[in-house]
């Protein structure tokens, strides 16, 4: 699965037209370098004092993605 992900960030970043500039074609980006933590690694709560409080932490964000599915109107 961390394969397909890498791969997938990858072929978005190098291929698609919503990643490169519109008046030359070229990418924005470099080739990503991807990798994986666990969601309750220390260094995200560190990002808040380095990045600011806004800096959401991977258990809050999919606290918020929740609620918000929840939210939604069945299909």
């Amino acid at each position: 699965m961390e394969q397909l992900i890498r791969d997938e960030i990858r072929r978005f970043v190098l291929e698609s037209p919503d990643s490169r500039f519109p008046e030359s074609g070229q990418s924005y980006f470099d080739e990503p370098l991807v990798g994986f933590a666990a969601a309750d690694d220390p260094l995200f709560i560190q990002f808040k004092t380095i990045i600011g409080e806004f800096h959401m932490t991977p258990p809050r964000s999919w606290k918020i993605l929740m609620v918000s599915a929840s939210e939604r109107p069945p299909p």
